[in-house]
């Protein structure tokens, strides 16, 4: 699942692979689609994996969220 792996690295200021970050021309670039298509269970599976990784997580309220939010804005 190189998607989910690549997740924590992108959130320290990584960029996504596939050129995800760069920027789009519709009018000259091909739309982005995955390479291969999931499956029900394989979708599932990936659904199971991130909450696993989550579980140890505190749960976080929608105030606590917004917090973050507007401090992460607040830095830029």
């Amino acid at each position: 699942m190189n998607g989910i792996s690549s997740l924590p690295k992108f959130l320290e200021g990584e960029p996504l692979p596939c050129g995800y970050l760069e920027p789009i021309n519709p009018h000259v670039d091909p739309p982005l689609l995955p390479e291969t298509q999931f499956t029900r269970s394989e979708a599932q599976a990936v659904i199971d994996e991130l909450r696993a990784e989550a579980a140890h997580l505190p749960e976080m309220t929608l105030e606590e969220i917004n917090e973050e939010i507007r401090a992460a804005r607040a830095q830029r």
